[in-house]
Protein backbone atom coordinates (compact mmCIF):
# COMPACT_ATOMS: atom_id res chain seq x y z
CA UNK A 1 0.00 0.00 0.00
CA UNK A 2 0.95 3.37 -0.67
CA UNK A 3 2.19 6.08 2.15
CA UNK A 4 0.12 8.64 0.38
CA UNK A 5 -3.37 6.83 -0.14
CA UNK A 6 -5.75 6.70 3.49
CA UNK A 7 -8.02 4.36 2.77
CA UNK A 8 -9.25 4.65 6.67
CA UNK A 9 -12.34 7.21 6.84
CA UNK A 10 -11.79 10.22 9.02
CA UNK A 11 -8.41 10.32 8.32
CA UNK A 12 -6.04 13.03 7.51
CA UNK A 13 -7.67 13.49 4.13
CA UNK A 14 -11.39 13.63 5.32
CA UNK A 15 -13.11 17.02 5.24
CA UNK A 16 -15.11 16.02 8.38
CA UNK A 17 -10.84 17.06 9.85
CA UNK A 18 -10.83 20.36 8.71
CA UNK A 19 -10.71 22.64 11.67
CA UNK A 20 -13.80 24.67 11.80
CA UNK A 21 -13.67 28.63 12.06
CA UNK A 22 -15.80 31.01 13.17
CA UNK A 23 -17.76 31.32 9.85
CA UNK A 24 -18.70 27.71 10.76
CA UNK A 25 -20.13 27.83 13.84
CA UNK A 26 -23.89 28.66 14.15
CA UNK A 27 -24.01 31.40 16.62
CA UNK A 28 -26.96 29.97 18.67
CA UNK A 29 -24.69 27.69 20.20
CA UNK A 30 -22.94 30.29 22.40
CA UNK A 31 -25.69 32.35 22.82
CA UNK A 32 -26.22 31.92 26.57
CA UNK A 33 -22.44 32.28 26.99
CA UNK A 34 -22.45 35.84 26.77
CA UNK A 35 -25.40 36.26 28.72
CA UNK A 36 -24.10 33.86 31.94
CA UNK A 37 -20.62 36.21 31.72
CA UNK A 38 -22.59 39.50 31.82
CA UNK A 39 -24.83 37.89 34.92
CA UNK A 40 -21.72 37.10 36.54
CA UNK A 41 -19.86 39.99 35.59
CA UNK A 42 -22.43 42.51 37.33
CA UNK A 43 -23.20 40.33 40.37
CA UNK A 44 -19.03 40.54 40.91
CA UNK A 45 -19.48 43.84 39.96
CA UNK A 46 -22.01 44.84 43.43
CA UNK A 47 -20.56 42.77 45.77
CA UNK A 48 -17.00 44.32 45.21
CA UNK A 49 -18.30 48.03 44.79
CA UNK A 50 -20.62 47.99 47.40
CA UNK A 51 -18.42 45.95 49.53
CA UNK A 52 -16.04 48.19 48.96
CA UNK A 53 -17.98 51.30 50.11
CA UNK A 54 -19.18 49.59 52.87
CA UNK A 55 -15.40 48.63 53.99
CA UNK A 56 -14.56 52.55 53.28
CA UNK A 57 -16.81 53.60 55.43
CA UNK A 58 -16.32 51.29 58.24
CA UNK A 59 -12.49 52.52 57.87
CA UNK A 60 -13.89 56.30 57.89
CA UNK A 61 -16.16 55.73 61.20
CA UNK A 62 -13.91 52.87 63.16
CA UNK A 63 -17.02 50.57 62.37
CA UNK A 64 -16.69 47.08 61.84
CA UNK A 65 -20.20 45.73 60.69
CA UNK A 66 -20.80 48.10 57.40
CA UNK A 67 -18.13 46.20 55.24
CA UNK A 68 -20.91 42.88 55.16
CA UNK A 69 -23.96 45.33 55.12
CA UNK A 70 -22.28 47.14 51.68
CA UNK A 71 -21.82 43.80 50.55
CA UNK A 72 -25.81 42.25 50.93
CA UNK A 73 -26.84 45.39 49.26
CA UNK A 74 -24.75 45.09 46.58
CA UNK A 75 -25.74 41.69 45.91
CA UNK A 76 -29.56 42.55 46.53
CA UNK A 77 -28.82 45.21 43.97
CA UNK A 78 -27.44 43.54 41.36
CA UNK A 79 -29.97 40.65 41.87
CA UNK A 80 -32.40 43.83 40.77
CA UNK A 81 -30.30 44.38 38.32
CA UNK A 82 -29.97 41.30 36.30
CA UNK A 83 -34.17 40.67 37.06
CA UNK A 84 -34.46 43.61 35.07
CA UNK A 85 -32.45 43.45 32.13
CA UNK A 86 -33.04 39.71 31.80
CA UNK A 87 -36.84 39.44 32.77
CA UNK A 88 -38.22 36.09 33.83
CA UNK A 89 -37.60 32.88 32.38
CA UNK A 90 -40.45 33.21 30.08
CA UNK A 91 -39.22 36.79 28.47
CA UNK A 92 -36.01 35.45 27.80
CA UNK A 93 -35.47 35.45 23.61
CA UNK A 94 -36.17 32.30 21.84
CA UNK A 95 -38.38 31.15 25.22
CA UNK A 96 -42.37 30.58 25.50
CA UNK A 97 -44.06 33.58 27.11
CA UNK A 98 -44.72 32.04 30.56
CA UNK A 99 -48.12 34.02 31.39
CA UNK A 100 -49.19 33.79 27.67
CA UNK A 101 -51.57 30.75 26.70
CA UNK A 102 -50.97 29.19 23.63
CA UNK A 103 -52.66 30.74 20.19
CA UNK A 104 -55.69 28.85 18.62
CA UNK A 105 -54.73 27.22 15.44
CA UNK A 106 -57.92 26.05 13.91
CA UNK A 107 -59.85 28.41 12.41
CA UNK A 108 -62.83 25.75 12.04
CA UNK A 109 -64.90 27.51 15.00
CA UNK A 110 -68.57 26.75 15.17
CA UNK A 111 -70.25 29.83 14.60
CA UNK A 112 -73.75 28.81 14.76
Amino acid sequence: MNNTENPRPGGPQSPDMVPSTDEDRSPAGHAGVGQAWSVISVLFAGLIFWGGVGWAFDQLFGTRFLTPVGVLLGFAGSIYLIMMKYGRQGDLPGSPKADVPPSRTDDTEDKG
